[in-house]
């Protein structure tokens, strides 16, 4: 099954705007960088984070981090990814990782 998904997330990108491949990966960068900055993580949410983003769920790794670093009591550097991500991917006001974000960013 993993190949039959590498293969359908090839071709996902492969057909995709260049633009939104690469606001992917600045996104996939700052969530990268929301994670290195949380000092625990358990090993059910690393992997459910490494999941979404091995499916290019990007929106939903995010909200796995939001959860994590609002228990965990992030630091500001968590916090400051997290809004980037957020704004690359255009989240809404309406929704509700990117306002607990928005909270903790200012």
């Amino acid at each position: 099954m993993p190949a039959l998904h590498d293969a359908r997330l090839r071709h996902h990108r492969s057909v995709a705007d260049p633009e939104l491949i690469a606001s992917w990966e600045r996104t996939t960068a700052h969530l990268h960088a929301a994670r290195s900055a949380l000092p625990a993580v358990s090993n059910e949410a690393d992997r459910t984070f490494a999941d979404y983003l091995d499916h290019n769920e990007l929106g939903l790794a995010f909200e796995v981090l939001a959860t994590v670093a609002e228990a965990e009591g992030a630091p500001p550097q968590c916090w400051a990814a997290l809004a980037r991500a957020a704004d690359e991917m255009t989240l809404s006001s309406d929704d509700e990782a990117a306002l607990l974000v928005r909270r903790h960013v200012g």
